[in-house]
């Protein structure tokens, strides 16, 4: 475990074997997070790291709207059987 020392600015230097494992340089942005008293570091942001976590679930905007009309007729056919169904049981 390294360690570093905050500095009045709360600055602190990311020891030089961690970055050069992690390739960081100069600019590079980290994302802070405190868990249960902990403070934990990443480099990556949150949408990076869940990035395609939906891939393949989501169907394509062009897709995504045939499969909504189908959705909607759906629905119709079923609100249309649904009250001939009542219609004839006399209600």
């Amino acid at each position: 475990m390294r360690s570093s020392t905050l500095t009045t600015k709360g600055q602190v230097t990311v020891p030089a074997p961690i970055r050069e494992a992690l390739g960081l340089k100069a600019g590079d942005r980290l994302w802070f997070r405190l868990r249960d008293g902990v403070i934990e570091v990443d480099t990556r942001s949150y949408a990076e790291r869940t990035a395609g976590v939906f891939a393949g679930r989501v169907p394509p905007p062009d897709d995504l709207q045939a499969r909504i009309k189908e959705e909607e007729r759906t629905a119709a056919e079923y609100a249309a059987a649904a009250a001939t169904k009542q219609h004839n049981r006399g209600g």
